[in-house]
């Protein structure tokens, strides 16, 4: 797998947490 692949969903996954633990309303 790519490194930056890695990165990415690594990134993607920590602002679904982010996003879990801080609802967001204005988007």
């Amino acid at each position: 797998m790519d490194a930056s692949h890695v990165k990415w969903s690594r990134m993607m996954s920590d602002l679904s947490y982010l996003r879990k633990r801080i609802p967001i309303n204005n988007v």
